[in-house]
């Protein structure tokens, strides 16, 4: 009986209930896209974050507490076991071998310091780089057994400060694990492109093989990554490794850190992007609470009369009470249901399409200057129990109001 009343009353009233439910659509919508922006910051954020890192890293003891970042000191010895013995542990998709050391490129009399990673050939990282390729082949993939036909990959921007083309030869020289200068003069084989500073201007890239004929590093790395299929499990299987290696009869003393770990502040903030979005839908309800609430009342008001004609033939004050609350949840529905339907289309296009945010995006760690939104069910839920929650506030306290009059004053209202 209520929402029939409910439905009659909004039907007659209806220039003011369109007002109401317009109201309620746009904080829905404003709610939903809000929410599409924050999860995409958070989701593309995250997979960056870990796609080129990895979700854990080892490396030996005293690592992460050098001054140089190019040492060679802290080595991985035995390195091929160790890598065979982690992909054997469930979750774990890839375990790769990393070699980082700091290099001057040399050619025609230009020269530029660098740093250089050396990667196992048909490496699943650095995925924006073999994504970026333009002109020629990643390092190690169309290299001989012998690793002879191996060389360079450099970034376009390099490659044209340095005077050099696919095919050139440069000079790479280092100082090797016993600090004593060395150089290979490799050629250019590969030209990339990406988003990322770090990589187009500081980074270049040859084969793992090849990077330790340069620094005199045979059977030894520097780094070992880890990629899982479930980055919430890296806590799991870091404390696994040490008792698996273990039991491969592998004896070796290993600093495993997980991604939490390696990126603590940015980890942090990642975890703030559910109390942002919570912050912002606050903030858009109050300030839409406020004029539905409004609204609620006029709407109530001006049926004042009409509600106390109808309390004193024996509608108790309860029931109107009821009635007015279920006027604001059919209001609160119908709001939410036009704003999820407004604005989920427009985070289902941008999650696919990006907006181009220039410099903004890549400040934010997108990788890109596209910035992509990204849906939740979980916030599509949140945003619609956001309308109708502010519907029901704004019908309870109209209800407050309007039932508190006695059935004269009801009468008598003008």
């Amino acid at each position: 009986m209520f929402l029939r009343m409910a439905l009659l009353n909004l039907l007659k009233h209806r220039r003011r209930t369109i007002l109401i439910v317009f109201a309620i659509m746009v904080s829905v919508l404003v709610m939903e896209v809000m929410a599409g922006m924050f999860e995409g910051m958070r989701v593309n954020f995250f997979r960056n974050l870990t796609r080129e890192s990895g979700h854990i890293q080892i490396h030996a003891p005293g690592y992460r507490d050098r001054l140089n970042p190019f040492t060679l000191d802290y080595v991985i010895s035995g390195y091929e076991e160790i890598t065979a013995a982690l992909r054997e542990i469930d979750g774990v998709l890839e375990a790769e071998e990393v070699l980082h050391f700091g290099a001057l490129l040399e050619h025609e009399g230009r020269d530029l310091t660098m740093a250089g990673v050396g990667v196992r050939k048909g490496t699943r990282f650095y995925r924006d780089v073999r994504e970026g390729i333009r002109g020629g082949t990643f390092p190690g993939d169309d290299a001989q057994a012998d690793h002879t036909a191996s060389g360079v990959l450099l970034s376009v921007a390099v490659a044209r400060l340095l005077n050099l083309e696919q095919g050139d030869r440069v000079n790479v020289i280092v100082e090797d694990s016993t600090g004593s200068p060395y150089y290979l003069q490799l050629p250019l084989t590969g030209l990339f492109e990406t988003s990322s500073p770090d990589l187009d201007e500081y980074t270049f890239f040859i084969d793992h093989e090849s990077a330790q004929d340069l620094v005199y590093l045979e059977g030894g790395t520097i780094e070992i990554r880890l990629r899982l299929l479930h980055a919430d499990e890296a806590d799991a299987v870091a404390a696994r490794i040490p008792g698996h290696l273990r039991r491969a009869g592998i004896d070796a003393d290993l600093d495993v850190r997980t991604w939490r770990e390696l990126h603590g502040g940015l980890t942090s903030l990642l975890e703030m992007m559910d109390f942002f979005i919570l912050a912002m839908n606050v903030f858009v309800i109050i300030v839409v609470a406020s004029v539905i609430t409004n609204a609620i009342l006029m709407n109530v008001f001006e049926r004042m009369r009409v509600i106390g004609t109808m309390r004193a033939i024996g509608l108790k004050r309860r029931s109107a009470g009821a009635m007015i609350l279920a006027e604001g949840a059919i209001q609160g529905v119908i709001g939410s249901a036009l704003g999820l339907a407004a604005g989920i289309p427009i985070v289902l296009y941008f999650s696919v399409n990006g907006l181009d945010w220039g410099g903004i995006s890549e400040a934010f760690g997108m990788g890109s200057s596209y910035y992509y939104f990204g849906y939740s069910l979980h916030n599509s839920v949140i945003s619609a129990l956001g309308g109708v929650l502010v519907a029901l506030s704004g019908s309870l306290y109209a209800a407050w109001v309007g039932m508190r009059l006695t059935i004269m004053e009801a009468l008598h209202h003008v």
